[in-house]
């Protein structure tokens, strides 16, 4: 079944946005995340990526004392990957994204995109 069908559940549907985030992750940052879940809270679907390891740029940032340089790249490549992100989820529930809020932390590696529906 593709993810554009409406046909999904709403447990479907997350499982959806789950492994397209995670695929998202794994093209562009060059790495497999531990973990992607997605949750619905009313209005909104939150997706949270943890990771196993920082990228060696990452760890060569954090290592050289430089831990706020990854967050904000990390902040930078968020902004760049809004529209693919905010794509999947509009794809996936059929809804508009009215907003996306992305927050990261460097130890542990998390990720938190939080989408806001219309």
């Amino acid at each position: 079944m593709s993810i554009s069908e409406p046909r999904l559940s709403g447990r479907q549907q997350l499982a959806a946005i789950s492994r397209s985030m995670a695929g998202l992750q794994r093209e562009h940052y060059g790495r497999e995340s531990t973990k992607v879940n997605a949750y619905a809270v009313k209005d909104m679907i939150v997706v949270v990526v943890r990771s196993k390891h920082l990228t060696p740029l990452e760890k060569s940032m954090v290592d050289g004392g430089e831990p706020e340089r990854v967050l904000a790249l990390r902040a930078e490549f968020a902004r760049v990957m809004a529209g693919r992100y905010t794509h999947t989820v509009e794809q996936v529930t059929g809804r508009t994204v009215v907003a996306l809020l992305s927050q990261a932390h460097v130890d542990p590696d998390i990720i938190v995109e939080a989408f806001f529906l219309d």
